[in-house]
């Protein structure tokens, strides 16, 4: 028989004991480990109109400045859970009826507003009612209310470029709607130079004129949610990696 050395032996029963102690009062010697994998936009140093990748609890950058996610109101929660579009976190609404909103107003000028994020369209009951679920806008334009919105539509249930500025609606950006199960990603972009709104979500696209009144540089703003009531019915949408920047 092989003797084993007493540092060995008095090594292995620390650490037994660690683990027995970790698993018996619920604690993690060294902290929590990294999710895996998931995607760190570095929001911290990227001085972005919104960045957020939930990676860091319940806080996102506006403007570059750290800001807590807003509290719910009425019958609504929003949380940040696993999973998240690479394994991480992201950030879920639930709503029966209320509305929520994520959102940030430049402090500078721009011509252009684009925002990249992932989306998980997670439940819409059969009677959801149409609702803005990302909205892009510029403030003091000569149309009041000028704004592109990727608008949840029900009959059947499907995502829409709409835009406010003229009134106007591109065909259907996607139906039916993705697999509840899985994040996609979106890029989507508000110009008044080339007076457009478009969105691409995975392999589909759809792009809306606009019109503005003449504006060509204000103030842009994005919000995220559920922008709209949703009456007596209820929503669960998941949102990941934000990224909002503007361009002069």
């Amino acid at each position: 028989m092989v003797g084993i050395p007493f540092d060995a032996v008095c090594a292995i029963a620390l650490a037994i004991l660690a683990a027995g102690c970790d698993s018996v009062l619920g604690l993690k010697m060294f902290g929590p480990g990294p999710d895996a994998p998931s995607n760190d936009l570095g929001c911290a140093t990227r001085g972005a109109l919104l960045c957020a990748d939930f990676e860091q609890g319940n806080t996102f950058y506006a403007n570059g400045v750290l800001s807590d996610v807003p509290m719910p109101v009425g019958n609504v929660t929003a949380s940040v859970e696993e999973p998240g579009a690479d394994g991480g976190h992201a950030l879920y609404v639930d709503s029966a009826g209320a509305t929520y909103r994520l959102e940030t107003l430049s402090t500078t000028a721009a011509t252009r507003i684009t925002a990249t994020f992932d989306v998980e369209l997670a439940r819409f009951d059969a009677n959801t009612p149409a609702t803005s679920l990302v909205v892009l806008y510029f403030e003091q334009t000569q149309v009041a209310q000028c704004y592109v919105a990727v608008v949840y539509k029900p009959t059947p249930p499907r995502l829409t470029l709409v835009e406010n500025c003229t009134s106007q609606e591109a065909p259907d950006l996607v139906t039916p709607l993705p697999s509840h199960t899985l994040f996609v990603p979106v890029t989507f972009t508000m110009d008044l130079v080339t007076k457009s709104g478009s969105a691409q979500l995975g392999a589909n696209s759809a792009t809306v004129p606009i019109d503005p009144g003449g504006a060509t540089m204000t103030f842009p703003g994005v919000i995220f949610g559920f922008v709209d009531p949703l009456g007596s019915s209820a929503a669960r949408v998941g949102f990941d990696n934000l990224l909002v920047v503007t361009a002069p």
